[in-house]
C-alpha cells in the first residue's frame, strides 16, 4: 500500500478561507443574535410598590376604615325598623340578664355585668328576680319587665323568641 498522501498547504489555507467566509456570512445573516437573550429581571421599585399595595389592601379589609366605607346607615332607617332593632336589642338584653341570673341566682347589678350593651339600654331592678329594661332610640321608647311576654313585645318584628332551655 502507498503512503497517503499529505495535504498540500495551500488547499489547507483555501479550505480554512472559506470555512471562514462562511461563518462570517452566517453571523452577518442572524444580525449578531448570537449572544444569548437578555434576562428580564423585576427591579426593587416595582417589588417595592407591590409590598405597600398587598399591605393596604390588607389594611382596607381587616380595619374597614369609615374614609373608604360608607358609615353605618342607621340615621336612614324608618320609624318601624328602628322600633325593630330597638325591641330586639331589648330581647337581648332581657336574655343575657336571665342568664345571668340563672348562673348566678342574683340579677346583675348593671347591664355590664350580664355581657355586651345594646346601645340606647337603662336597666333597673324591681326586686330579687324582678327588672326592667327601657330602650330608647330616636324619638321611641320602650319598656321591657321581666314578667312581660316576650313573644308579644317581638311579635311586630317578625321574629320569634328562642325557647329557654334549649
Amino acid at each position: 500500500m502507498p503512503p497517503p498522501e499529505k495535504p498540500r498547504a495551500s488547499g489547507k489555507n483555501e479550505l480554512l478561507s472559506a470555512f471562514d467566509q462562511v461563518v462570517d456570512r452566517e453571523k452577518k445573516k442572524a444580525g449578531g443574535v448570537g449572544l444569548p437573550p437578555r434576562v428580564r429581571r423585576t427591579s426593587v421599585a416595582v417589588i417595592g410598590l407591590g409590598v405597600v399595595a398587598w399591605g393596604w389592601l390588607g389594611y382596607a379589609w381587616l380595619s374597614k376604615p369609615a374614609w373608604l366605607f360608607s358609615p353605618d346607615q342607621g340615621g336612614s332607617r324608618s320609624v318601624a325598623e328602628q322600633e325593630a332593632t330597638l325591641r330586639f336589642g331589648m330581647y337581648l338584653e332581657a336574655e343575657r340578664v336571665r342568664d345571668y341570673f340563672d348562673a348566678n341566682r342574683r340579677l346583675p347589678e348593671s347591664l355590664n355585668d350580664a355581657g355586651d350593651v345594646e346601645e340606647g339600654m337603662e336597666y333597673e331592678i324591681k326586686g330579687d328576680s324582678e327588672f326592667v329594661i327601657t330602650g330608647t332610640a330616636g324619638t321611641t321608647t320602650l319598656r321591657l319587665a321581666s314578667g312581660d311576654n316576650v313573644q308579644s313585645f317581638l311579635e311586630s318584628t317578625g321574629m320569634k323568641p328562642a325557647l329557654r332551655g334549649q
